[in-house]
């Protein structure tokens, strides 16, 4: 019943979040199974909830949606940001860059740029991740 809310089945920002933390604990939390299973949906939910054309502008979407791609990059098969990869990283760039030139003080929510720096070294640096089979030494 949460996978439509994931998608476009609520306009319910507060729906929308607790979707997007249910599936994100899932691929996390239980096992490996769970994680091919639900990343895919969640991939979607992500993807959606990083743009703010479609979030409405709610940080805690965004910040959630960061939080699922390192756990999709940690958990889930490798395939499952095969394509999605392409619009994933750019934002995740964005969002990250914002902290290259201000202290942490000056960055208006430091959460999410920490986070997603975090998912972009998340992308390259575990065994499933999409970039891993670049480097050397992936966990």
């Amino acid at each position: 019943a949460f996978g439509p809310i994931l998608t476009h089945g609520t306009n319910d920002p507060r729906a929308r979040f607790g979707a997007l933390c249910l599936f994100c604990d899932c691929v996390e939390h239980c096992g490996p199974e769970a994680a091919e299973r639900y990343s895919v949906l969640l991939s979607k939910g992500v993807i959606q909830g990083l743009n703010d054309e479609i979030n409405g502008g709610e940080i805690e979407l965004k910040e959630v949606s960061v939080y699922g791609v390192s756990q999709i990059a940690r958990h889930a098969p490798k395939e499952t940001f095969s394509i999605e990869v392409g619009k994933i990283a750019p934002q995740l760039l964005s969002i990250a860059k914002e902290g290259e030139s201000k202290t942490k003080d000056e960055i208006e929510n430091l959460r999410l740029v920490e986070n997603s720096a975090s998912a972009l070294a998340t992308l390259s640096l575990f065994q499933n991740s999409p970039f891993s089979r670049n480097i050397d030494g992936a966990q």
